[in-house]
């Protein structure tokens, strides 16, 4: 089943490439022999020919025996600028892939999307990629299928073999917008967050509480977790403490956390005494953080000062309650929504927007010393 998905994908991108093949050329003109297609468009000359036999059954392309395959004309883009194959797109129908439905900002950042959408008479299909690159081109290539107009995308925290799923989605005229960070290897317009921001307002607060041993505390290495360790260095480097280039005065942190975080929290800890405050890349991490002092006898906000580089709803809900640097995230949606609306109204996509939303600190009893 999944083969013939694939064969069914093949053969729709084939397809799609030869209408705007056809459309570039004048009324006439012919095409490249079949084996110069077959390779151009990278498939079997089987699925070649069924690809040709359909469009020339739809009059977007003649044939006739011995004289190759010509374009007709009745395919070149419209005065408004559509792409081809932009007429069968459902405009009320919407795509949106998330990285995770539950973690992190993305449940506001989804409403803002599906709250202006609505709106606008325009459904949303949501797509949970579980953070798995190949999910993610699966649900693209769905998307693909189902003939949505535009994607909202949330791209997985990992490197995706995303480009031909991609590239099918522009070919067919479908618009693509990112959301909170950009799909590698490529420039979307959308709206995003400003993670060195983020860094960089906790550990300055950090430093105003009189912090002058702070660690930074992540998960796996990618570009958002390298985005607030800059952050976090440039405070640092502003306020002459901790100076990266002077190993005698570095905080180390943990920036590639694997297997068991607190048994890692718990070491980190008794081996660095000295840490006076903590700048962790997220509320679960703030979490199992806040467990580890407990254990340890220290009290966050007293003995150790701590900031989240995140603001869920669980930040005031902690025994001591977690300072966190927070996103506009549900504005950030709906911002995302609006481009994707723009985008389909005929803006060019060149002239789209990169809006990124500024942080905002929340000092709350973790980093004030009021718990």
């Amino acid at each position: 089943m999944i083969a013939m998905r694939e064969k069914q994908y093949k053969y729709e991108i084939t397809k799609q490439k030869l209408i705007e093949l056809a459309a570039a050329l004048p009324k006439g003109a012919p095409l490249p022999n079949r084996n110069k297609l077959a390779l151009q468009c990278g498939v079997a000359r089987i699925t070649l020919e069924r690809a040709i036999s359909e469009l020339i059954g739809e009059g977007i392309l003649a044939s006739y025996d011995g004289r190759g395959t010509y374009a007709t004309g009745l395919t070149k883009p419209s005065a408004s600028g559509d792409r081809p194959g932009a007429a069968q797109l459902d405009e009320h129908l919407w795509g949106m892939l998330v990285y995770s439905v539950t973690k992190g900002y993305t449940p506001d950042i989804l409403r803002g999307v599906e709250d202006f959408a609505r709106q606008h008479g325009v459904n949303v299909i949501v797509c949970n990629t579980d953070n798995d690159p190949q999910r993610e081109v699966e649900y693209l290539k769905m998307l693909y299928q189902r003939n949505v107009s535009g994607i909202v995308v949330i791209p997985s925290t990992h490197s995706a073999p995303s480009w031909e799923a991609f590239e099918a989605i522009r070919q067919k005229g479908i618009s693509v917008v990112a959301c909170s960070r950009q799909v590698p290897g490529y420039n979307f317009p959308g709206a995003f967050q400003n993670f060195f921001q983020s860094g960089f307002y906790a550990t300055q607060h950090l430093l105003e509480m009189g912090c002058r041993k702070i660690a930074y505390l992540a998960t796996s290495q990618y570009c958002t977790i390298e985005d607030k360790l800059q952050g976090y260095l440039a405070a640092l480097d502003q306020h002459n403490a901790q100076h990266p280039d002077d190993p005698a005065l570095q905080v180390p942190g943990l920036r590639r956390i694997t297997g068991d975080i607190a048994e890692l929290f718990r070491h980190f800890l008794e081996e660095n005494p000295d840490i006076d405050g903590l700048f962790v890349f997220n509320d679960r991490l703030g979490m199992t953080l806040y467990q580890v002092c407990r254990q340890m006898g220290l009290a966050p906000g007293k003995d150790i000062r701590v900031v989240s580089g995140e603001n869920s709803g669980f930040c005031q809900a902690f025994g001591v309650p977690l300072s966190s640097v927070d996103i506009p995230v549900y504005r950030m949606g709906a911002l995302a929504a609006e481009q994707l609306l723009a985008l389909r109204a005929g803006a060019p996509e060149e002239e789209q927007q990169h809006i990124v939303l500024s942080a905002e600190l929340h000092a709350r009893a973790s980093s004030l010393g009021t718990g």
